[in-house]
């Protein structure tokens, strides 16, 4: 995947969307008898996104979202607020 640790966070969320994309192409790709390298791909793109240099909540926002657990507009609205800084 096209993940770089050293994007900022306004970078992370300007390519999510299509990360979320690959990452969920990649996991569906994944045949049922390859459990274990489908389990180490997403311990892999886990360790990748806490690797960043953000606070832990920002990295639970982004994990989740990967994952379906968060809305879009959830990183965007951070992103904004610490625009308006």
């Amino acid at each position: 995947m096209k993940f770089d640790s050293n994007w900022s966070f306004e970078e992370i969320v300007y390519n999510v969307q299509a990360l979320k994309e690959e990452y969920e192409d990649t996991l569906a790709s994944f045949l049922w008898h390859e459990l274990r390298e489908r389990n180490d791909f997403i311990s892999d793109m886990k360790e990748r996104v806490y690797s960043l240099n953000f606070k832990e909540w920002k990295k639970d926002k982004i994990w989740n979202y990967l994952n379906g657990y968060e809305y879009f507009s959830v990183l965007q609205g951070i992103l904004d607020r610490e625009q308006k800084k």
